[in-house]
């Protein structure tokens, strides 16, 4: 008796599972779709026939495209912001740009199809606009709390510098990241002499220029 009273328990806790795998697979095929079809060319049942089901059955996960769009956007920058939030201010100045670094390959290197939805040129989706605009800002506030957490606190001062490196390193992270996807068909990584070289050559220049790097 008792074990039968158990098992509708499982089974919720299967069925459970069965969906957020089903959500996540709907999530990673419909990103793959867009990026390859264009958004606007996407239909639901587009996205239903790539996961051999119908749209009436997706549409018990998402009642439109535009639903699993914004999903596939925010669990992705969700993840972008929890590992940028997980860097410490306090670390040397450089080891924490390093890191910065790190995240945003490790995002592009995960989320392939996210990522290109979010900073190819030819983005024809306005939503994405605002959330490219996020990821930015993201990494922005990063950037002054480590300026405050080494000393700098003179509000002109702090919103030049970080303003300074945050447009450097945007414009370098994914001029990397497309070059490396697009070009040489290889992820970037930090711990790459040849990817890193042009952030070091920054790096010099900041040290020299800025005495917070040494604290």
């Amino acid at each position: 008796m008792e074990e039968t009273r158990k098992r509708p328990k499982q089974t919720r806790r299967r069925s459970k599972e069965d969906k957020a795998k089903r959500r996540a697979e709907i999530l990673s095929l419909a990103t793959m779709a867009f990026v390859e079809g264009g958004y606007s060319s996407i239909k639901m049942r587009d996205i239903a026939a790539s996961l051999n089901t119908t749209a009436a059955a997706l549409y018990t996960y998402f009642r439109t495209k535009g639903e699993i769009l914004k999903a596939i956007v925010n669990e992705g920058l969700t993840q972008l912001q929890d590992d940028i939030n997980r860097i410490s201010p306090i670390q040397p100045f450089e080891e924490g740009i390093i890191q910065i670094i790190d995240v945003f390959f490790n995002f592009a290197s995960k989320y392939p199809h996210l990522y290109n939805l979010l900073y190819r040129k030819d983005n024809e989706i306005d939503f994405l606009d605002e959330e490219t605009r996020l990821s930015y800002l993201i990494l922005k506030f990063k950037m002054q709390e480590m300026l405050r957490a080494h000393g700098v606190q003179n509000p002109h001062e702090l919103w030049e510098i970080r303003d300074k490196f945050t447009n450097t390193l945007w414009s370098m992270i994914h001029g990397q990241i497309v070059l490396r996807s697009q070009i040489l068909m290889s992820s970037p990584r930090t711990d790459n002499p040849e990817v890193m070289y042009p952030f070091e050559l920054v790096l010099i220049a900041w040290k020299q220029e800025y005495g917070f790097f040494k604290k």
